[in-house]
């Protein structure tokens, strides 16, 4: 193999030939140059030899010149010259003129044709340059009495190559001009200058070309023995045939598939071979496929040497010569053998697994109602256990009975949608539903888990949310109790806060194709609604919202784990996202809080704008010590047009005047202010003022309060009621429901 040589360095040499073949032009050029200019010199001196020193003595320089025989004789000569001289283009004679202070033409000879006869110059004629350089050089040729040259004289009739020389005449103020096109001129060197480099990259590029091409030669011969080797060694069974489907070629991976050997196949029909183990037709439709001259794959039964059929998928591709003709054809064979052997395994693995998941469903769907009926039953006389006269030692073990019973209900319920999900049988109802009723029921559910921790639940409807969509709104309020019953477990105080509104764009979550099928076709109404679940509780670590969501994950899985809980909530929570068409993340620091935010598609089915202005002009008294519950109130009755005045109890009967109505959050400390305010009766307004209280409070203490307000309301406060029950004017309506999920 030739000297190799990298890219770089083979670079390097083009270069080096480019620029040896432009240097050798240009010293070809002035090489050229420098002989041009001595021929011109010489032709110059053997014209000015041709004059003796009395030829010219009886011209004068003038018109008068023009038909002596002296001049005639002279121009005779000229011409002679001229034509004798193949270099030379003009030849005149000039005399210098003392009294015209100038070189005047005493004959010259321009050449035969018209057009070089009339630019000739006459006697008398001053000298036809338009610089004084050309005539100074003239000057210098007379006063030195040498040869000068003037390669670039630009004259009336073109650019010319001058040469001056003096003539040996009396008085010695005559010289001899020769004049060569300097178009002509330069393009002679530069053919002189081509020539040369033409000779350099000749000299020095037909070796590095041979270079190139036996190193590309190289090159593709060894490409050639290593595919020629790859295809031999190969495991992938190849076969090449001629045209008329004769073997030219087997490699060794073939006759392992085939256990024939080479002398056995090599110059037989191909065709003849499988037409053993194939039905006719199937044998005349793969003659027609090689007849197509087309690329093709197809699944055919071969008989090895033995007998033995064997299944295998054959790709064959034509192999055209440069006139696309057909010359053959290479078959590529894969033993299917093994792979239908692992399908048929695989199908029946598939079907076993498929029925022990239809079984699973069966069973926890049966074991999901046998279960459910003893635990309702428990549940159900523990409740009624509770409402009889109990010690307090008994009224702990009934409410541990019934806290264990609920929780048991719930892994129930959260068992058999993981399992639905799982296999792909959890399904949406979609139904017009209001999204600040899903919001307010879910808060019910969970608020006496909030109450027993003095919790506060808030919750904000922004006022682009439709009043109604077609959702699902039973799975959306499992997302919530799932969500804000988390929030509840692991905040040991402060507030849980659920805010609902339009999402700007549109979320691109993950979803297959059956999620796809069981959603409601894309219209002008169709929009994404945004639920975020914040809290003031333990936050969770980044490390730990990777796993979050996995079924069975529980994050503080110590054998002291304070909050209990299967794991499954927030995969159900999830996957019943997801299969609503939305996504779900969370935002949490530790010790900070976390916030749980998802969206669900649906369609609008009425716009946004509920009814406002119920309590315009009036200004209502809001009283409570958390702050969080107060803007949640404020913001409420400011949408509906009051005017809330944020008071402390004591304050509010000192100006009775400066509210109409009041909206009081009753605590551990508003029966000392209610009772101090009954010994001056004229201060307390009560068929005016609205009370909020914990689901917790007893009925006893409910009866107790009941006298100072016009009605009671339990929280989280339902901010519809609480409108309607403020815009009523019936003073004293104490026969209001006392618990907002009844009204």
């Amino acid at each position: 193999m030739p000297f190799a040589v990298n890219k770089t360095s083979l670079a390097v040499l083009c270069l080096a030939v480019v620029a040896a073949g432009f240097a050798s032009g240009v010293w070809g050029y002035y090489d050229a140059r420098r002989t041009h200019l001595d021929d011109l010199a010489s032709d110059a001196q053997h014209c000015a030899l041709a004059f003796s020193p009395g030829s010219l003595a009886g011209l004068t320089a003038t018109r008068a010149d023009e038909n002596l025989p002296a001049c005639l004789d002279v121009k005779k000569l000229l011409k002679k010259l001229n034509d004798t001289h193949t270099r030379i283009d003009r030849i005149a004679i000039y005399r210098w003129m003392p009294q015209a202070a100038r070189f005047l033409c005493i004959a010259s000879d321009y050449g035969s044709s018209d057009l070089a006869r009339s630019q000739a110059a006459r006697p008398g004629d001053e000298f036809p340059a338009l610089s004084t350089s050309a005539e100074t050089d003239a000057q210098q040729a007379r006063a030195t009495g040498t040869v000068v040259f003037d390669e670039n004289r630009v004259g009336k009739f073109g650019r010319w190559v001058s040469v001056y020389a003096p003539l040996d005449t009396d008085g010695g103020a005559d010289i001899l001009c020769i004049d060569a096109s300097r178009p002509l001129w330069a393009t002679a060197l530069l053919n002189q200058a081509f020539v040369r480099a033409l000779y350099v990259w000749l000299l020095l590029g037909l070796p590095l070309a041979g270079y190139l091409i036996s190193r590309r030669n190289s090159q593709q011969s060894l490409i050639i023995r290593k595919l020629a080797a790859a295809a031999e060694q190969s495991a992938i069974p190849m076969l090449i045939i001629d045209a008329d489907g004769l073997t030219e070629y087997v490699n060794e991976g073939w006759c392992a598939l085939s256990q024939y050997s080479r002398q056995d196949i090599v110059g037989q029909r191909w065709l003849d071979r499988i037409s053993r183990s194939t039905p006719p037709a199937e044998v005349a439709r793969v003659r027609q496929l090689f007849h197509d001259g087309k690329t093709w794959t197809e699944d055919l039964e071969l008989e090895r040497k033995g007998g033995e059929r064997i299944s295998a998928s054959v790709t064959c591709t034509p192999i055209r010569n440069p006139d696309t003709n057909i010359v053959g054809y290479i078959l590529v064979f894969a033993d299917r053998t093994e792979l239908q052997r692992q399908a048929a395994e695989m199908r029946h693995a598939r079907e076993r697994a498929e029925a022990a998941d239809k079984a699973k469903g069966v069973f926890l769907a049966t074991m999901s109602h046998e279960v459910r009926t003893p635990l309702n039953g428990i549940l159900g006389f523990s409740d009624l256990l509770l409402d009889t006269n109990l010690d307090a030692e008994q009224r702990e073990y009934v409410l541990a009975i019934h806290t264990s019973g609920e929780a048991l209900l719930q892994l129930t319920g959260d068992i058999l949608d993981h399992s639905r999900a799982e296999s792909g049988r959890l399904l949406l109802k979609p139904e017009p539903c209001e999204p600040r009723d899903i919001v307010e029921e879910a808060l019910d559910i969970v608020a006496p888990r909030a109450a027993e921790k003095k919790l506060q639940l808030l919750h904000d409807i922004a006022r682009g949310v439709p009043e109604r969509v077609l959702a699902d709104g039973g799975r959306i309020r499992q997302v919530l109790v799932n969500l804000v019953g988390n929030a509840i477990k692991f905040t040991p105080a402060g507030e849980v806060e659920v805010t609902v509104r339009v999402a700007v764009t549109a979320p691109a979550p993950e979803t297959t194709a059956a999620t796809t099928a069981r959603q409601e076709p894309e219209n002008a109404n169709t929009l994404t609604l945004e639920f975020s679940v914040r809290d003031t509780g333990i936050g969770i670590s980044a490390e730990d919202q990777t796993r979050l969501f996995r079924p069975f994950v529980q994050l503080d899985s110590s054998s002291a784990r304070r909050y209990g809980g299967a794991g499954l909530g927030l995969a159900i929570t999830y996957d019943l996202v997801r299969l609503m068409g939305g996504g779900i993340t969370v935002t949490s620091e530790r010790d900070k809080g976390s916030t749980f935010l998802f969206t669900v598609r649906c369609a609008a089915l009425e716009s946004a704008g509920a009814k406002t202005g119920r309590l315009a002009g009036k200004r209502i008294a809001v009283v409570t010590r958390e702050a969080s519950l107060r803007r949640e109130l404020e913001r409420e009755l400011a949408a509906q047009g009051a005017t809330p005045l944020a008071l402390a109890m004591e304050q509010l009967g000192d100006d009775a005047t400066a509210w109409h109505q009041a909206v009081v959050d009753c605590d551990e400390t508003t029966l000392q202010h209610l009772r101090a305010y009954t010994t001056v009766p004229d201060r307390w307004r009560g068929e005016s003022v609205l009370g909020l209280i914990g689901v917790d409070m007893g009925a006893d203490r409910r009866k107790i309060l009941r006298p100072y307000f016009c009605v009671l309301v339990s929280k989280p406060a339902h901010h519809r009621l609480l409108v309607e029950k403020l815009a009523r004017k019936h003073a004293g309506d104490t026969a209001a429901s006392e618990n907002s999920s009844n009204l």
